[in-house]
């Protein structure tokens, strides 16, 4: 035996460190000797409530879904040949409001953000690290434990020179509202498609399609349809405030009822995003429609 492992290593690092491995043992010979090697660990004396190793089969499942929750942070450096295609773990630690800790590779480049690593996607929901090697590895652990004890990155500096400040709070909120559903991408692959094809979908087709929608929901029900349409709410914002500008007055005036509904539901929500479109198209049209809009419902609470 060449020393002691990552991971022994890394528990060595800080005693209020705890970490739990779980799931099935692969039927290889890296299997095999991983799963050696976790039962030794596991059952060393100075490890003892600070590690945990269950095999498939040993932990009841629904432990095993509790492990996503109760877990400050979700490890999966998955890599090499074969990697991660897609990747469902880390969509399911995100759901649970855990960060994930990945290898920047495969679905996992897409699905886990981290700011600082590069990443601009989406607000940072987990830490990044590329190299598939345990010191790569061992570094994105212990940037995790820095930020969960003290609140900035291990590695990452300001322009002062200093740590950059990082609350795990954001970062686990970030986790729990990522929206990780096909629905929504499906809408990508749709235009996708018909960039592909050469098809140019109908104009404001978004904002008719969830205007129609509207009518048979309650104000209250609005933001449940966004999330049912795979859309997220400042998109639905924006798509209503372009079909103001549409050629068809029954678009228009749709768009305009579906904003002031949004309005008397979000308020402050719907205004800081119109506010930021008319800011960007100061001297167009559309910046004078949506000011007259905007003051309007704020004046009269949208009805």
């Amino acid at each position: 035996m060449m020393g002691p492992t990552v991971l022994e290593y890394f528990l060595n690092c800080d005693s209020r460190i705890q970490f739990v491995i779980c799931g099935r043992v692969e039927d290889s010979w890296d299997g095999r000797r991983f799963d050696m090697h976790f039962r030794r660990i596991a059952s060393m004396p100075e490890y003892r409530g600070r590690f945990a190793y269950y095999p498939e089969g040993t932990l009841p499942a629904s432990l095993y879904r509790n492990v996503y929750v109760g877990s400050q942070f979700f490890v999966m450096p998955s890599g090499g040949e074969v990697g991660e295609p897609c990747g469902i773990s880390q969509q399911e630690a995100h759901a649970g409001g855990t960060p994930v800790i990945a290898h920047h590779q495969d679905g996992l480049i897409r699905t886990v953000c981290d700011a600082d690593f590069g990443d601009t996607e989406s607000p940072p929901n987990g830490i990044k690290f590329s190299g598939f090697n345990g010191e790569s590895l061992l570094t994105a652990m212990l940037d995790a434990v820095e930020i969960y004890f003290n609140g900035r990155r291990l590695h990452y500096l300001d322009k002062k020179g200093q740590p950059r400040k990082l609350r795990y709070s954001d970062l686990s909120y970030n986790a729990f509202t990522t929206d990780h559903r096909w629905l929504r991408l499906l809408r990508d692959y749709i235009q996708t498609y018909c960039m592909m094809a050469n098809v140019h979908l109908p104009d404001h087709i978004d904002a008719v399609r969830f205007a129609a929608d509207a009518q048979g929901v309650s104000d209250h029900e609005l933001p449940d349809l966004v999330l049912k349409k795979g859309m997220k709410v400042e998109y639905v914002i924006h798509c209503l405030a372009e079909a103001l500008a549409a050629p068809v007055s029954s678009v228009r005036t749709a768009a305009q009822n579906c904003l002031e509904r949004l309005y008397r539901v979000l308020g402050d929500e719907v205004t800081a995003i119109l506010k930021k479109r008319i800011d960007k198209n100061e001297s167009s049209l559309e910046a004078e429609v949506l000011g007259r809009l905007l003051e309007s419902m704020t004046t009269f609470g949208a009805g």
